[in-house]
């Protein structure tokens, strides 16, 4: 019986999913197991009516009137079915019986249906002249109008015009009934619902004597009338069949809940009392009553884990898992079973099953419980894993090892031997020590000290530790406290086995530290020392000051004042650093005269420029110009709070509106002021929260753009990676950040593959002024292609989203101007600056095939011209060569006749278009450029009147080496493949990025001025 039950119960999920075969199937399996059931018979008919079997449906229906002639149910399923027949007397005469059984409100509906049905067919019957009789009623519109179904459709000028027809000649209704609106109009002219009430729900089927040509399912409300459809047989609608349920059934279902709940009650207050196996009895014989509710197995589970039977409650969570599954119960109770199943496998301690039903837990639903407990065996698993891995007798192996790689100069690989090293034995400090020996020599200053100080946390008398770290501070310049560490040493070396060691350190950092002081004034060394937050901190405390104030007029005094520990300590930090005998007036610091122009930087409109960058995308970049000056400017100029307005500047970036920066962090002397005289002092680096704080990798990040674009990253306080293999890029132009700890510049060639966790990657690797990429063509093409191969391949690993630098280059000698990213380009494939543009088309192929095939997040910028401080003087580009020849007085050469035009952009420019693109969601390949336009001519004479001005300004007027009053201008010949037009049009940049220049061309030129006479200054040029 019950499995009877389950087939019909199965039957009608299948007929409520419309698979009337499969639900007469199972109807069919479940009658043969209970051929008395009438309510199976009843289900049957139904199936068979759904599948228009009308003769099936009627012997069904009476074999259910035949097995319980009392079920007024069975009459409204032989009526429907004789209704489909259009069996219009008999269907009345099976409802009018139901009825004499019980006035139910179905077999009710069932009558009128059947008896509108039998009227409307006999109008069919005369040819439709009932309907040509109601289109050619006068008041039709007056009737739709009043109706709420047809009211809205008069709205439609275009359908009002068809009834207007139809009213015409009603011999055209009966072609219109493809349209849905005409099926809606017949209804409120016969005063009936024919959608609603005799049409099946999703079916296309005309009411009867009207076509059956299927229509649109979502007409447009003013689509024109579908072509007219040949009229099809008259055919009545068919009543929609349900199965029903047995009013029998449910009752003992509801009966059984009922006494399960109470027997679930009853082991829940067991369960309470501590009485475990009453609880195990009640909670089992609920199931058993009702097994329909899985809450009795998990409360069945739960008194097998209080009395310690952990296999018994795993199986019973595990069938309450199954069970809740076939009974679509609540995610909620089948990850509760699951959490319990994980909780059991943990009592057992078997942490591989707790972490796996714990975390099947949480994918059905997330609970802090649970979580809480998935993160506690792993943390136990992770340390019993660490515990097991460590193994003394390997450790000195990998040691060994690693030092063995040390000697032959593979630092790399020696840092991987000696981190298995500490894994293996993390309580011995010569793993750390050796490991920081490593980094140093791969210039990781930061990791190197980390670990040195870890090294003497394990072990606080490892002499070994205590000397390294002296050693990397002294590389990091930190000679104060390198001398401090030697010190520390020495206290540590009791035995007097590193004497020498440590004495020629000593002697190392105090001949470093008297050639820095050397040629010192007084100022200059506290403005040194005063770079050192610790020194600055003492020398802004009033009580320190006032020592120091007695101390020069009564040396004697000072000795009273050493008694103090604390004071002794600062004293001899001072007395490290030099400043003993000094002022200490922190107003003393003297001031470096500014190297910034006094006029203020404006944009296009007239504008104040006091910052880069935007606020968009959700993303902020804006840095302070000044503090982007200082960089290139003039990298070792003090700028303090009493300065110039560059330097007011500074101060507002470190204690104003971006308080947010780390003004006051280890990487500054003090609060009023912001020093880039040394490599270990740092720009003021935003202080991001992990969550914001990006890894970003930037190929190439050592040459021109580069560089301003590593210290628009840096400044922003995210992690940078820099790699360059310093081909046509310079140390020197990201010196300055060497040693902070955000921080990492690698040799290393693109072509190569290479291996780092990056959450983006900046392409920027390729030579890019012709000297460069022509002087090793094949090479060129090399960085382009395994270049990029290497760097998606990168992206695609680490999910990293991927910005490629393109270049204008890949336009040709355009025959369109401006160029839009959709022009295809004009290029000579073979010419001598094929290398370059052929190979950065190929980058952008291999780009986009990634992003294709492999779903890579890519990024394009197509580059124009730009210029810049750092750019090479001598790599044969327009602005450097013009600048630097007007400087020396040379005579400026112009390829060709100078009519060729170009469009310049500044650096500045430049980084926030790319940084802007980073951060946006476009895809496709965006230009990057000034649509400012100049001929070659043109511009060379704008640089000369520029150089002239500054030099007027600053009062070093050059002399021109031709002996006249003004440089010359003189011609040479055209380039190969020189395009005479490059201009871009930006206009996706504007509405995608909501980027455009703000630099013009002519402060852009005055910065490139001054950065390369300071250049020629200190004899670099």
């Amino acid at each position: 019986m019950s499995d009877a039950n389950a087939l019909k119960d199965q039957g009608n999920k299948a007929f409520a999913a419309k698979r009337y075969d499969e639900a007469i199937d199972l109807f069919t399996q479940a009658i043969a197991l209970d051929p008395s059931n009438h309510v199976l018979y009843s289900n049957r008919s139904a199936a068979k009516a759904g599948k228009k079997q009308w003769t099936e449906a009627l012997e069904d229906a009476e074999q259910c009137i035949k097995v319980n002639p009392t079920w007024s149910k069975g009459y409204a399923r032989k009526g429907a079915a004789l209704h489909g027949a259009q069996r219009w007397e008999e269907a009345i005469s099976a409802y009018e019986e139901g009825l004499a059984i019980e006035d139910s409100a179905a077999l009710q509906k069932g009558l009128k249906e059947v008896k509108e049905a039998a009227a409307a067919a006999v109008g069919n019957d005369e040819g439709a002249t009932g309907i040509t009789k109601m289109f050619a009623d006068p008041n039709l519109f007056g009737k739709l109008a009043g109706n709420p179904r047809t009211a809205p459709l008069l709205a439609d000028q275009s359908f009002v015009n068809q009834l207007k027809l139809i009213q015409a000649n009603p011999t055209l209704a009966g072609n219109s009934f493809n349209d849905p609106r005409m099926i809606a109009v017949l209804g409120a002219l016969m005063g009936v619902d024919i959608q609603g009430a005799t049409r099946p729900e999703g079916s296309n089927e005309m009411p009867p004597g009207f076509g059956s040509s299927p229509f649109s399912a979502q007409p447009g409300p003013s689509s024109p009338p579908p072509k007219p459809a040949a009229p099809q047989p008259k055919k009545e609608p068919e009543p929609e069949p349900e199965p029903e349920p047995e009013d029998e059934e449910a009752k003992e279902k509801k009966r059984a809940k009922t006494e399960a709940d109470a027997e679930k009650a009853k082991g829940a207050a067991a369960y309470k009392a501590k009485d475990f196996d009453t609880a195990e009895q009640a909670f089992s014989k609920a199931w058993e009553i009702s097994p329909t509710d899985i809450t009795y197995l998990t409360n069945l589970a739960a008194t097998y884990f209080e009395k310690g039977e952990y296999d018994k409650c795993i199986e019973t969570c595990e069938k309450a898992v199954d069970e809740g599954r076939s009974l679509r119960a609540d995610y909620k109770l089948i990850a509760k079973a699951l959490g319990r199943i994980g909780t059991a496998y943990s009592r057992k301690d078997d942490l591989d099953n707790a972490i796996k039903y714990f975390s099947k837990s949480l994918t059905e639903h997330r609970t802090p419980d649970i979580l809480n407990k998935l993160r506690d065996a792993e943390k136990v698993k992770g340390e019993r894993t660490k515990q097991a891995y460590i193994n003394p007798e390997l450790s000195a192996k990998a040691r060994e090892e690693g030092n063995a790689q040390f000697k032959a100069g593979d630092f790399a690989e020696s840092v991987k031997s000696y981190t298995e090293s500490i894994k293996r034995d993390p309580n011995d400090p010569r793993g750390y020590n050796n490991r920081a020996a490593a980094y140093n020599k791969l210039a990781a200053l930061p990791e190197a000290l980390k670990d040195v100080e870890t090294a003497i946390k394990v072990d606080p008398k490892f002499v070994k530790a205590y000397i390294r770290k002296s050693t990397i501070l002294f590389a990091m310049r930190e000679f104060t406290k390198a001398m401090e560490a030697i010190q520390e040493a020495a206290a540590a070396d009791t035995e007097k086995q590193h004497t020498r060691e440590i004495e020629q350190q000593m002697e190392k950092v105090a001949r470093a530290t008297y050639e820095q002081q050397s040629g010192e004034s007084d100022e200059q060394t506290l403005e040194r020392a005063m770079r050192d937050p610790e020194v600055a901190s003492i020398m802004s405390d009033p009580i320190m000051q006032q020592i120091l104030q007695q101390a020069q007029q009564n040396p004697a005094a000072l000795q009273d004042h050493m008694k103090n520990p604390g004071v002794a300590k600062k004293i001899q930090k001072l007395v490290a650093a030099a400043m003993s005998t000094l002022n200490a007036d922190p107003k003393s610091i003297p001031r470096a005269s500014s190297p910034f122009p006094k006029t203020p930087v404006t944009d296009k409109m007239g504008n104040e420029i006091k910052t880069v960058g935007y606020k968009r995308f959700g993303f902020d970049s804006e840095v302070p110009i000044a503090i982007l000056r200082s960089l290139y400017l003039r990298p070792h100029y003090v700028a303090t709070v009493a300065g110039d307005q560059e330097d007011s500047q500074v101060a507002q970036f470190v204690s104003g509106e971006f308080a947010a920066y780390q003004s006051k962090s280890i990487f500054h002397p003090q609060t009023q002021s912001i020093s880039y005289t040394t490599l270990s002092r740092f720009p003021p680096v935003k202080l991001l929260p992990n969550n914001e704080k990006k890894r970003i990798l930037v190929t190439g990040g050592a040459g021109f753009v580069g560089s301003h674009l590593v210290d628009r990253l840096m400044l922003l306080g995210h992690d940078v990676t820099v790699l360059d293999n310093f081909f046509t890029g310079s140390k020197t132009t990201v010196s300055h950040w060497v040693g902070h700890p955000n921080f990492e510049m690698v040799r290393h060639d693109v072509i190569e593959p290479f291996m780092i966790e990056c959450d983006q990657i900046y392409h920027l690797a390729c030579p890019a002024s012709p000297p460069h990429y022509q002087f090793n063509a094949v090479k060129t093409i090399k960085t382009s292609f395994m270049g990029t191969l290497n760097m998606l391949g990168l992206a695609k690993r680490t999910k990293a989203r991927f910005l490629i630098t393109s270049t204008s280059e890949v336009y040709g000698d355009p025959e369109v101007h401006p160029q839009s990213e959709e022009y295809w380009g004009h290029v000579n494939p073979i010419g001598p600056r094929a290398c370059y543009d052929e190979g950065k088309r190929v980058a952008e192929t291999l780009t986009y095939g990634f992003h294709r095939q492999d779903g890579v997040d890519v990024r394009v910028a197509r580059i124009f011209n730009t210029f810049g401080p750092r750019m090479n003087p001598y790599d044969g580009r327009v602005v450097s060569n013009f600048i630097i020849q007007a400087l020396k007085g040379e005579d400026m050469t112009v390829y060709g006749d100078g009519q060729q035009t170009r469009s310049f952009q500044y650096i500045h420019d430049l980084v926030d278009g790319l940084i802007s693109l980073m951060n946006s969601n476009e895809t496709r390949p965006v230009n990057i450029g000034n649509q400012d336009e100049f001929t070659i001519i043109k511009f060379a004479e704008h640089v000369r009147d520029i150089v002239e001005k500054i030099q007027k300004e600053d009062g070093t007027p050059v002399k021109p080496q031709n002996g006249t009053d003004r440089v010359k201008i003189i011609h040479g010949p055209m380039p190969t493949d020189d395009p005479q037009k490059r201009r871009p049009d930006i206009t996706r940049a504007k509405e995608t990025l909501q980027w455009e220049p703000k630099w013009t061309v002519e402060m852009g030129v005055e910065e490139m001025v001054r950065y390369y006479k300071a250049k020629m200054a200190e004899g670099a040029i």
